[in-house]
């Protein structure tokens, strides 16, 4: 896990839907997806912005997404998971890498400029 943005409820589920409009990508819940797990009969709600699910009895295997989690929530990289992920990433998902990036800096400097504003008025 890896934080990209910090902020009110709010706040970050309209960034994580404006990243979703702006690459094109429609979020989805965990309780859509066919045979998505339950915990204790309780589907976890959360969007996601999915980049890459996980194949069916393919080892290993990579998924990435990204979704609203509580603040308190820590990051969990390992030093060495960065070299990992670049040795097993596609050109065709890390072109999708970088253009999710790049929406997300755009929406992060939007709510940069936004509270700007609202602190000038």
């Amino acid at each position: 896990m890896d934080s990209v943005l910090l902020g009110g409820h709010r706040t970050v589920h309209t960034a994580l839907t404006e990243v979703s409009r702006l690459v094109d990508i429609p979020l989805t819940k965990n309780e859509e997806i066919a045979g998505a797990p339950a915990r204790d009969g309780d589907r976890d709600t959360h969007p996601r912005l999915w980049l890459r699910r996980r194949g069916d009895g393919t080892y290993p295997a990579q998924e990435e997404f990204y979704t609203v989690a509580p603040a308190q929530a820590q990051d969990k990289e390992l030093d060495s998971f960065a070299d990992a992920w670049t040795d097993h990433t596609d050109e065709a998902l890390a072109r999708l890498e970088r253009r999710v990036d790049t929406a997300v800096a755009v929406v992060q400097q939007a709510l940069v400029e936004g509270q700007g504003r609202s602190t000038a008025a």
